[in-house]
């Protein structure tokens, strides 16, 4: 079925990222909006609470420094924050990472600067919240492309500890 939204509404875009906070709600951040340009830095927020003939899209304020337009990036929620990782910046792939309380009034973006080790910079790389095992509730990265248009094959888990800190781990692999 299509969906007419009203509010304002996300530009055409492509190579952008999206997540479901639940399945009434669905944030997009960034991409691509052709000719070379990329998207507005704004969030967008599609609300299906009411019902799918009552959808309403809508700009989720933000304030202070953002991650910027970027494309190829990913966008997962790990409660209660939005986690944006890596992507094209216009002229280079990135491997920053920056969360968003969604549950704060006054949400604002946070870079998040890590002591451990990180994975190298990457565009169109995969990321899901893990739900299971040792590793629920941590953001796992896998592939895309590197500075030099090579694909990875690399698996990166995010997570942040009770005291706060995050960090990032490399997946343990087994030989062959």
């Amino acid at each position: 079925k299509k969906l007419d939204p009203s509010g304002p509404q996300p530009s055409p875009r492509a190579a952008h990222a999206s997540a479901s906070v639940d399945p009434n709600m669905i944030y997009v951040y960034g991409g691509a909006a052709g000719g070379g340009g990329l998207a507005s830095d704004d969030i967008f927020l599609l609300d299906l609470r009411s019902g799918e003939e009552s959808a309403k899209w809508s700009i989720f304020n933000t304030s202070g420094s953002s991650p910027g337009s970027r494309y190829g990036h990913t966008l997962v929620f790990s409660k209660p924050f939005l986690l944006v990782f890596g992507g094209h910046i216009g002229n280079e792939p990135v491997n920053d990472i920056w969360s968003l309380n969604i549950e704060k009034t006054n949400s604002k973006w946070t870079k998040i600067v890590t002591k451990s080790e990180s994975p190298p910079p990457r565009v169109y790389h995969s990321a899901s919240m893990c739900s299971a095992g040792s590793a629920t509730g941590m953001m796992v990265i896998f592939g895309g492309r590197a500075s030099d248009q090579s694909p990875l094959t690399d698996t990166w888990g995010f997570r942040r500890h009770r005291d706060g800190r995050w960090d990032w781990v490399k997946a343990p692999y087994k030989n062959n």
